[in-house]
């Protein structure tokens, strides 16, 4: 979920410029002043946890546009990591592995780094293959009939070959990695998208709008709507299916999260949260058992079933950002850091990122990437 623009200076920029490549740290952790984390994915044995991070930069005083972006993959057997770069021009809002854990995708945006007038080119898809690190496709779709949007999330049904993507100020898109070409706009869409997910068995589709209370389920593979739902005087945030592609879980602006069947027609549980504060994230483990939710400063962690909280992760000093369970459910990662460019507006100060990794069953913190 979540823009506005970060100046950084020019000079942080140059720092930051990225070429094609990927490097070897071999150490656990990296400079604390790295940037600001926006998502995390594990690949789907669990041996891999995707990082993607980056900066806005400075967009409000003239070339050079856009910021930098990059993905780290961390080992989990002994947290090594590689770093996957190719001329990422902002931050890493999306990242998903393919099925077989060969293939990393990335979601961002793209920028002209040197335009004179509205710098934004569209909203860039790149893949790699994950052993050799090499960028084997770079999709820039730039769709102005579709709205001018900053991608905001990327959701995955690798069985399809399909990538949906939800973005603040644009309607979602949903590409066909195959061809490398915008395959739908889901129909009857309005506006801006929060938040997109892709049922397990990848023949739905739901998206939430971030300015209305209005739910939609989709057909994959032709956008067709098959459902849609109100929350009353609430907007919906973030979205996520359970395992067994029964219910959708909703985190709402107000604090809450809701619980609906599949087909929006009913609601199973409401869960209290903070009612001060808007739901940033949430996730269910692939097992069912959990269901996390996070706002910007904590993770909550519930009984998926008994809707019963189990933990409340330590109050975080950093804006969290992404969420995402491993395989096994043995554990939550959480990535943060703050960035004045977010999306809602929010005036954080620019901080270095950090992936943060706890124990599901006892609350403990298990590692820092940092």
């Amino acid at each position: 979920m979540k823009t506005s623009c970060l100046t950084l200076g020019v000079i942080v920029v140059a720092l930051l410029v990225f070429s094609i490549g990927c490097t070897r740290n071999e150490k656990v952790e990296i400079e604390f002043d790295s940037s600001p984390v926006f998502s995390v994915s594990y690949s789907s044995d669990g041996k891999l946890l995707a990082v993607g991070r980056g900066s806005q930069g400075n967009n409000s005083s003239g070339p050079p546009w856009g910021g930098v972006g990059e993905v780290t993959v961390w080992q989990t057997k002994d947290w090594t990591s590689k770093i996957y770069k190719n001329e990422l021009t902002s931050r890493v809002e999306g990242v998903a592995f393919s099925t077989d854990g060969s293939k990393l995708i990335a979601a961002s945006d793209a920028y002209n780094r040197l335009a004179e007038g509205n710098p934004w080119d569209g909203n860039r898809v790149t893949t790699w293959d994950v052993n050799t690190c090499k960028a084997t496709d770079s999709i820039v779709l730039n769709n102005d009939e579709k709205g001018v949007g900053a991608v905001v999330q990327l959701a995955a049904a690798s069985k399809l070959g399909l990538i949906a993507l939800a973005r603040s100020g644009g309607v979602p898109l949903v590409v066909d990695l195959q061809t490398g070409k915008l395959k739908y706009v889901p129909e009857k869409h309005v506006g801006s998208c929060a938040s997109v997910a892709f049922s397990p068995d990848n023949s739905r589709l739901a998206a939430c709008a971030p300015t209305a209370p209005v739910l939609r389920i989709y057909e994959s593979t032709s956008g067709k709507r098959l459902a849609v739902a109100e929350l009353l005087k609430t907007d919906a945030h973030c979205i996520a299916f359970s395992p067994n592609g029964s219910q959708l879980a909703v985190g709402r602006s107000d604090g809450k999260v809701t619980i609906l069947s599949d087909k929006l027609d009913k609601t199973i549980a409401t869960i209290l949260i903070d009612d001060t504060i808007l739901i940033e994230t949430i996730s269910y483990s692939a097992d069912g058992g959990y269901l996390a939710a996070s706002t910007k400063s904590a993770v909550f962690l519930f009984d998926a079933k008994l809707f019963k909280r189990c933990h409340i992760f330590d109050k975080n000093d950093l804006r969290i950002n992404a969420i995402a369970f491993s395989p096994d459910g043995k554990y939550l990662a959480a990535g943060c850091g703050q960035d004045s460019s977010r999306r809602d507006g929010a005036k954080d100060k620019q901080s270095g990122g950090v992936v943060k990794i706890w124990e599901t069953s006892t609350g403990k913190l298990f590692k820092e990437l940092k």
